[in-house]
């Protein structure tokens, strides 16, 4: 919990590192806790404005943290080396399957959004504008599903890499 918390305050501010770690209390597994402090980081952070530019690293940065942190609250609850291995194995195989799963959705969205943008012709005559209006409100909606899934695919990915470095 040190680890996570201590690097979300440097990174993000003390009050704000403080919150989440408030937020994220009530466990008595110190594993659930670093966790719930993560997540709520990455949460935060995907939503800001320049997460488009640095969010490649900062999610790898943070799936680290998670993993180090995880990993540390893990051996002050007296796990063994083995049990934290084989803990970080089953991590990065539930963080691979949540990455492929948020992988085919965005593929399946990003088609949906591409079809419905590419709808058949049709006489303009018979064309009611609020229709239009319908339709390309659908093709947004669609295409902004589509980079929140990619996101989370990401982040997923960081996560799988990062346990499997533990795992190894």
């Amino acid at each position: 919990m040190d680890l996570s918390t201590h690097d979300a305050s440097v990174n993000s501010g003390v009050s704000r590192g403080l919150k989440w770690l408030k937020a994220a209390s009530g466990s008595n597994d110190h594993s659930v806790t670093v966790k719930k402090i993560c997540r709520a980081r990455l949460s935060f952070m995907q939503s800001l404005k320049i997460w488009k530019t640095f969010g490649k690293g900062w999610g790898r940065r943070v799936a680290d943290i998670e993993v180090r942190g995880v990993a540390m609250a893990l051996a002050a609850m007296g796990a063994t080396p083995g049990r934290i291995q084989a803990d970080a194995r089953s991590e990065a195989a539930a963080a691979k399957t949540a990455a492929g799963s948020a992988d085919r959705a965005a593929k399946t969205t990003a088609t949906g959004a591409a079809g419905s943008a590419g709808a058949p012709v049709i006489d303009p005559s018979a064309v009611d504008a609020s229709a239009l209006w319908v339709l390309g409100g659908l093709a947004v909606v669609l295409a902004i599903a589509a980079v929140l899934l990619v996101i989370r695919q990401r982040a997923a990915t960081a996560r799988a890499e990062a346990y499997a470095g533990v795992a190894a």
